[in-house]
């Protein structure tokens, strides 16, 4: 089985061009997903690592280095009338100062300029707590599904899929279902949490060139939902976000998907033949699933799957 294998054509507003994505279950899991043909799309608070959608972005900027660089921006918008492209309280000192009809030298216009640009600095770290938590309450409803994809990861087979007494189940993303996997994004494993802006965002952000508008909030808000602690980076994870999803404030939403799209189950090493011929029968009612089984690899500390 190629995991990796690619859509011939990908729809132009989809996020990815992968033809499968992969989800770990137990035996008992999987019997419930099978019969009632739905997945389940969860909330932070049901998730099992207590970051996830829930933590702040940080601020960790240089006040002299930001402050050297507003200086020059700043001094560019006075010399050359470009005062229309800032649209913040700076901005609007700078047409001001523009305004009088005295020609400031830069060491003028930066001695009146100074105040405002450590006010602006003073005032976004003053406000990043309030701004966080806002961040934080807005995601706490937010309904996620997560996948991978490889069917072969031992620690995912230990850790999701019951000590591999579970299975893996293969779902297919069908562009003319226009299905939910076409959303999917994996996540960024770091080891620190992510700053809200960098030095040259910042820069932007005071000196009025750069706003809170809708498409900078749905960056800023990607960045906490698309990210994850280092350490969880052996689950590479591909993430599916609703919003709110249909139920603004279930904790959960279990929703349908096609039966063509799940096309395989991996079985794994140690299922029990009860689990296994139970999942073969609710298997028959999807009618392009391919049935597989988890082995041993010869001479590697690897698993294969096999076709039955």
């Amino acid at each position: 089985m190629n995991a990796d294998e690619k859509l011939h054509v990908i729809p132009e507003h989809w996020k990815n061009g992968r033809l499968h994505f992969f989800k770990y279950v137990s035996a008992k899991t999987a019997k419930i997903i099978l019969e009632n043909r739905t997945l389940r799309w969860t909330t932070p608070i049901n998730l099992n690592d207590p970051f996830d959608l829930q933590f702040g972005l940080k601020v960790k900027v240089d006040f002299f280095k930001l402050k050297k660089i507003c200086r020059e921006k700043l001094w560019e918008i006075y010399k050359q009338d470009k005062t229309e492209n800032s649209i913040n309280m700076i901005g609007g000192m700078v047409k001001t100062i523009k305004s009088i009809p005295i020609d400031l030298n830069k060491e003028e216009f930066i001695e009146i300029i100074d105040a405002g640009i450590e006010t602006a600095y003073n005032t976004i770290y003053e406000r990043l707590p309030e701004f966080n938590a806002g961040l934080i309450e807005g995601l706490s409803n937010s309904k996620i599904l997560c996948m991978t994809i490889k069917p072969n990861n031992k620690l995912m087979w230990a850790h999701y899929a019951d000590n591999h007494r579970g299975v893996v189940l293969r779902f297919r993303s069908v562009p003319a279902f226009d299905s939910a996997y076409g959303s999917a994004m994996p996540m960024n494993y770091v080891d620190e949490i992510p700053e809200l802006m960098d030095l040259d965002y910042m820069a932007d952000f005071v000196c009025g060139f750069r706003t809170f508008d809708h498409d900078e909030r749905m960056k800023i808000m990607d960045k906490v939902v698309y990210t994850k602690s280092s350490e969880w980076r052996y689950e590479d994870e591909w993430r599916m976000h609703a919003g709110s999803g249909r139920s603004h404030s279930a904790s959960f939403e279990d929703i349908p998907f096609s039966k063509n799209e799940l096309d395989g189950i991996v079985f794994g090493l140690k299922i029990s033949d009860r689990d296994r011929a139970e999942i073969e029968s609710l298997s028959k009612n999807y009618p392009n699933i391919q049935l597989m089984s988890a082995k041993r690899s010869d001479g590697e500390f690897n698993i294969i799957v096999e076709n039955y």
